[in-house]
């Protein structure tokens, strides 16, 4: 899902970015309202991944103490660390990894957007310096 989510927001991203001698004063004015809704798909995407490092935990924990109580021998660590590689967690992992890069991706376009002022302002200056 997290990686769909990584191809709408690269579109509507690319969409937002295009941006020429009509769209100029329009983009201008949109940078506050783009950025703000930029930072909020950010925390969005960070709470959902601490959702899923927290079922990721209690699925361990459940899973550790559901073997303890069904094995007749006690168990290593090692037992113990291969619960990682069940369906269940390998699952929780991929989720994860894939928020991760949401959160990478989202990160960058607020640090685009951050400084896409001073790219207008470039493009402005070079507008004068062309109209000379």
């Amino acid at each position: 899902m997290s990686l769909e989510l990584i191809k709408k927001y690269q579109a509507q991203f690319e969409e937002f970015v295009k941006i020429d001698d009509f769209t100029l004063e329009e983009v201008t004015r949109r940078v506050p309202a783009e950025k703000h809704f930029w930072v909020c798909r950010l925390i969005d995407a960070k709470i959902e991944k601490d959702k899923l490092y927290k079922l990721k935990a209690s699925t361990k924990h459940t899973l550790q103490k559901k073997l303890m109580e069904e094995s007749p021998v006690a168990l290593n660590k090692q037992v113990m660390d291969d619960l990682d590689k069940t369906p269940s967690l390998e699952n929780i992992n991929q989720k994860i990894k894939e928020h991760e890069y949401l959160v990478e991706y989202l990160d960058r376009v607020v640090s685009l957007i951050t400084f896409i002022s001073q790219d207008i302002k470039n493009i402005i200056e070079l507008k004068k310096l062309q109209e000379m």
